[in-house]
């Protein structure tokens, strides 16, 4: 459907094994004003590729691309593919959506926003249900009416998930953490799309994300079932053992998982996203969840049976929240790192400490060995003192010998020649 703006709006999305929502998803965003759908699907092994037939056998204005499920997931290549198709059809605006993403507007369709800048940011929520709702015949976005208000930043639990971290204890779900925003925008004014379209780059290479306006929210709920949800895992699991040199913030919610190990541990994990009537009346007065049914209504009833202003009412009380929890955990990083810092400062003054009581004893065992060399040089003054003197006598002694010697020497030579003489008158020898 064209909307009066002239816009023309273009949605594409990256897919695998939605096949309980994907035709839920189409037909709300069509609602909404989207022309076409680029469809790009990764090897679903359940009934997904029969429902996108059957939808565009219908007439419903969708390409679909496919790959093998095995396939290297090689992104730049399929955004490549993907936006080829959406230029080829000549549109204006474009948005990414996964499968379990529901966009919901104030102005009822995404040609109407306020285009007055070239990319509009929603703010995204995972969506929870009763324990009662599973088994539930209705679909996710009509059961699914409680969504986090994010009590708590992801970093307090993606932290621990980079570090390889295995025993640390969850305040919530793992999913009750702050998500991502994501955007529609002017295609003329995208350079590059940021992974899964939580931002566009600017052919200058700005990045162009602005605060939401409170003109559009996505809803999220990638919590249906224990079967598609132990799968998805499964499926994320094989991409990390294929590519353990990939990033562990890539994905770090599904990661934590996946090395969980599966069986009770996981289920515990789906089963904690499901709160019973207890938990969730807890979860209700401590903030960490809010009763949302916009998405319930707007399917319902169609799109825009709540007042604009009123959901705009929603979105600012939403933003002054998350402003205020995001100051919060700022506050707690500080405060954290204050910490961190004072026990450093402590850890550098006791090694400080430590060094100056090591140099003191080292000083002293200095001024000993200054000491006992003093001591050492004295004896051995003394001593050449002694030697000195020795020195001196046995030079006397020497000089007495040489002049004993000298008066020997003169009286032998006086006596044996006249000896001699007397000798040779005698006849020689006897």
């Amino acid at each position: 459907m064209t909307e009066p703006s002239g816009l023309r709006v273009a949605a594409i999305m990256m897919i695998r094994d939605e096949g309980d929502i994907i035709e839920a998803n189409i037909r709300h965003h069509l609602r909404l004003g989207v022309d076409h759908f680029v469809i790009l699907d990764h090897g679903s092994a359940d009934e997904t590729a029969d429902i996108l037939r059957a939808l565009t056998d219908e007439g419903l204005p969708l390409t679909v691309l496919t790959y093998g499920r095995d396939a290297e997931i090689e992104l730049p290549h399929w955004y490549a593919a993907l936006f080829a198709e959406v230029r080829a059809r000549g549109a204006d605006i474009v948005l990414q959506i996964d499968g379990d993403e529901f966009w919901h507007l104030t102005t009822g369709s995404f040609a109407t926003l306020d285009w007055s800048e070239p990319v509009i940011t929603a703010p995204r929520y995972n969506m929870f249900a009763p324990r009662a709702a599973l088994g539930s015949q209705d679909s996710a976005p009509m059961t699914h009416v409680y969504r986090a208000r994010r009590p708590f930043h992801p970093d307090e639990y993606r932290s621990r998930v980079l570090r390889g971290d295995r025993e640390f204890t969850l305040d919530h779900s793992i999913h009750m953490v702050r998500l991502e925003p994501k955007v529609v925008f002017r295609l003329k004014d995208m350079g590059e799309i940021m992974i899964a379209g939580h931002g566009i780059i600017s052919h200058s290479g700005q990045k162009l994300r602005p605060r939401p306006d409170g003109s559009a929210t996505v809803f999220h709920y990638p919590l249906r079932s224990f079967e598609q949800y132990a799968k998805k895992v499964a499926a994320f699991g094989a991409v990390f053992e294929r590519h353990p040199e990939l990033d562990r913030s890539t994905s770090w919610q599904t990661r934590y998982l996946w090395e969980l190990g599966g069986g009770d541990a996981l289920e515990r994990s789906f089963l904690d996203c499901f709160p019973d009537e207890a938990d969730l009346r807890r979860l209700l007065d401590c903030g960490v969840l809010v009763r949302d049914t916009r998405m319930a209504r707007a399917l319902a009833d169609g799109p825009g049976t709540l007042d604009g202003e009123l959901d705009r009412l929603v979105a600012t009380a939403d933003s002054v929240v998350m402003d205020l929890i995001e100051e919060h955990s700022a506050e707690k990083r500080r405060a954290a790192r204050m910490e961190a810092e004072r026990q450093q400062a402590a850890s550098e003054r006791d090694g400080l400490a430590e060094e100056r009581r090591r140099l003191a004893d080292a000083l002293s065992q200095a001024t000993r060995d200054r000491d006992t060399l003093a001591a050492e040089q004295e004896r051995l003054t003394a001593a050449l003192a002694e030697a000195s003197a020795d020195r001196d006598v046995l030079t006397a002694r020497c000089a007495a010998l040489s002049a004993e010697l000298e008066q020997i020497q003169r009286r032998s030579a006086r006596r044996w020649p006249a000896r001699l003489s007397a000798w040779l008158r005698r006849g020689g020898a006897a």
